[in-house]
């Protein structure tokens, strides 16, 4: 069981090659997948999606915020990685955070995410 991020499903989408991709290709077959939802509203904003990947993105499970404190420990996350002088960008943030709160690893080519892994972050 993974989450993927944005950076991952698209290489794997446009046919590039990479540790990643093949981990995702074969964590597809298996099952066990699955889009934060930030990486959902990133990947289907595009105006050049592809008919047919919006209705595979769809059909992906997705995590969702669990909790009503969610954008507090987002806030919470984000002010702690800046204080330390990392990047903290907000999406990036928010899909750490749903990892953590689901305690699954995230799949990714973004080397920002490892900024979480002393928070909890596992990467996949």
């Amino acid at each position: 069981m993974m989450a993927v991020d944005t950076s991952s499903l698209a290489a794997y989408f446009l046919g590039e090659e990479g540790l990643d991709v093949e981990t995702l290709d074969h964590a597809l077959d298996n099952g066990g997948v699955f889009l934060p939802c930030v990486c959902l509203s990133e990947l289907i904003s595009s105006p050049r999606l592809p008919e047919h990947l919006y209705s595979i993105l769809h059909a992906m499970p997705v995590l969702y915020p669990t909790g009503q404190d969610f954008w507090h420990r987002v806030g919470d996350c984000r002010r702690h990685l800046m204080q330390q002088g990392k990047k903290g960008r907000l999406a990036d943030t928010m899909i750490a955070v749903l990892c953590m709160d689901y305690r699954i690893p995230l799949l990714t080519r973004d080397r920002d995410f490892r900024h979480f892994l002393d928070l909890g972050l596992v990467l996949a």
